[in-house]
């Protein structure tokens, strides 16, 4: 009979531990698009969000361990931001896609800059990246390698079409605080033209930060289709 009370007593202080473990706090991500003017160059640290052409905010779930081994690679996505404004041609904007709260200084930071070659094709090419903190549980300084995808597809309130999508290569970055210059061949996302009454173009994006001898850290076709989903991601 003791017996039985001590183990009972031992598993209710186990509950109770797990009862007040507090929970892991989702990674917050988000995605912005300006006018980027007569400026030479984005201020990627100073969105304007105010009148943007496009935001998108989004939570995603943080990788767990495996088998008490700190996961490789964490992913994380801007879902459903929507850009409802055609560019007329020439028009240029800057878009970043960063991670942390908005209204604090982010812990990552990936710009690009856009160009309306068209009313139905933008022009992206990366320009800076920046890390003050990996997402991946466990680097503290070491430099992290990162892909960001980008994904259009036209508004449609029954499903999600895919039309164009892009992935960028942005190689190792140093998880400082340094702003570093990322270049790579531009890119074209499509705006297709309106199929019924809603002309709104959807953007997505899918970042990978990984470690450097992590494997399959590469932006999925499921990835970039999820990003353009309505609603809040699966935790996964």
């Amino acid at each position: 009979m003791r017996g039985t009370l001590a183990f009972a007593v031992i598993g209710a202080l186990a509950l109770a531990g797990c009862a007040t473990t507090p929970p892991v706090a989702p990674i917050h991500t988000s995605l912005v698009l300006w006018a980027k003017g007569d400026d030479a160059r984005c201020g990627f640290e100073a969105p304007v969000r105010e009148g943007s052409h496009a935001t998108g905010y989004s939570p995603t779930a943080r990788a767990t361990a495996d088998r008490g081994r700190l996961a490789p690679v964490q992913r994380y996505s801007v879902r459903n931001a929507q850009m409802q404004v055609r560019p007329v041609e020439g028009e240029r904007f800057c878009l970043l896609v960063s991670r942390g709260q908005a209204t604090d200084a982010v812990d990552a930071a990936f710009g690009f800059e856009v160009v309306a070659v068209t009313p139905g094709e933008l022009e992206v090419r990366p320009v800076s990246a920046r890390i003050s903190r990996a997402a991946i549980a466990g680097v503290s300084t070491d430099a992290v390698r990162v892909s960001v995808g980008l994904a259009t597809g036209p508004y449609r309130p029954d499903g999600v079409d895919v039309v164009s999508s892009a992935v960028f290569d942005l190689g190792l970055v140093p998880t400082d605080g340094r702003t570093v210059e990322r270049h790579a061949a531009p890119r074209r996302l499509s705006w297709p033209e309106a199929s019924g009454r809603f002309d709104i173009l959807r953007i997505g994006a899918h970042v990978i930060e990984a470690r450097p001898d992590a494997a399959e850290a590469v932006v999925r076709e499921q990835d970039l289709r999820e990003a353009l989903t309505p609603g809040l991601p699966s935790l996964r």
